[in-house]
């Protein structure tokens, strides 16, 4: 408006109405708040359709929907012309006040329109700190879109996941019930047509808790991980510790890089696998089978268990879990059945996972023993979707 004042002038010479010239500002300025707000309207849709993904797989009561009513987008519309208001009519009130003959000055080429020393700071603050904003809104685009294109490393199409365990208010059982309970589920969803594998875990492939670890004297360790031979690994980029069945390697389709996979002799010892990240994040050693460490427990009577290396494995998923982390270094334990209370259960098909599967993977649940809860069950791709948004 202020860089108008010349144009403004002569159209109010030529015999342009006040309320004309105001009009036209408003119309201009309500044109940009509308798009404005459609945008945001657009993205508040989409992450309410987010949001209701989770509502979904994480099994909250059917009537709670979360959805645009037309009463916010009647709000966002007010709030777009009130914006618009802001924007031409107040600036222009006082562009069209009385002595426009001397805003004819500002048409001339040698002249030209003064902001003023407060106008003129926050325009250069703005600036300063849109510049001040863009390399980290760099860096942010550019994890997303790697995140996004990069692949998951195995058929997450072709795998629903969902987490067994017995709900709060159920009467509690023994560890060799609860193995009986979830060997039959293993079993019955073994039987679905199309199915092709069946693995159990403590959590999704990525997501886990992390914790400190050692390494046995003598093993050489990379520069850089803030490693200290007494206290061990102390930087942020601690292992994360996941428990998995004997089959789920098999299962999620990943290959054994190095030693060899997990047998069921395996459940019950101290013997480990990592994956590739591990071995190329913390250590100098050309082959980390054999290798030795222990979690770092500072309690009085904490065990030092000194865990094997058996086998490493390739990263899965293959993409980046979040902004901090380009790789996710992972200790795999072995468990048997009946092992986790809260477990998550993987079913692999052929192709793709047929529509009426997920219901079906409940109704599972609720004939085995109406106990039994089934909660976040969906496809993989959906599940790591979810989980990157949030």
């Amino acid at each position: 408006t202020v860089t108008r004042l010349g144009v403004i002038a002569v159209r109010s010479a030529l015999g342009a109405s006040r309320r004309r010239i105001l009009a036209q500002l408003f119309i201009e300025a309500l044109a940009l708040t509308l798009v404005g707000a459609a945008a945001g309207l657009g993205l508040a849709r989409y992450a309410l359709g987010v949001i209701q993904t989770l509502n979904d797989t994480d099994g909250l009561p059917y009537w709670i929907n979360f959805e645009l009513s037309p009463g916010a987008a009647m709000f966002a519309l007010g709030l777009a012309v009130l914006s618009a208001f802001i924007m031409g009519v107040l600036p222009g009130l006082k562009a069209t006040r009385v002595g426009l003959s001397a805003h004819l000055h500002e048409l001339h080429g040698r002249s030209g329109t003064r902001l003023g020393a407060t106008w003129t700071m926050l325009i250069v603050a703005q600036v300063a700190v849109a510049v001040a904003v863009l390399p980290a809104a760099v860096f942010v685009a550019s994890r997303v879109i790697r995140m996004e294109l990069a692949g998951a490393g195995f058929p997450v199409e072709s795998i629903v996941a969902g987490y067994a365990g017995l709900s709060p208010d159920a009467l509690p059982v023994d560890r060799d019930r609860l193995a009986a309970l979830q060997r039959e589920l293993l079993a019955r969803l073994a039987a679905e047509p199309g199915v092709t594998r069946v693995a159990f875990s403590s959590g999704i492939p990525g997501f886990a808790a992390t914790k400190a670890i050692r390494f046995q004297d003598g093993v050489r360790v990379r520069a850089g991980t803030d490693y200290i031979p007494d206290v061990g690994i102390t930087d942020a980029l601690l292992p994360s510790m996941t428990r998995v069945g004997v089959d789920a390697f098999d299962t999620y389709g990943v290959e054994i890089l190095a030693g060899r996979g997990f047998a069921a002799a395996d459940v019950g010892t101290t013997n480990v696998i990592v994956n590739r990240s591990f071995a190329d994040m913390y250590l100098q050693e050309p082959n980390a089978v054999g290798l030795l460490f222990r979690y770092e427990d500072k309690s009085p009577n904490a065990a030092h268990v000194w865990y094997q290396i058996v086998g490493v494995v390739r990263d899965f998923p293959a993409f980046p879990l979040n902004f901090q982390r380009d790789v996710e270094p992972t200790i795999y334990h072995p468990a048997g059945v009946g092992d986790i209370n809260r477990v998550l259960l993987s079913v692999r098909f052929a192709g793709a996972v047929p529509p009426t599967f997920i219901n079906r993977f409940r109704d599972i649940g609720a004939e085995i023993d109406p106990a039994l809860q089934l909660t976040s069950v969906g496809v993989m791709a959906d599940l790591y979707d979810t989980l990157r948004t949030a």
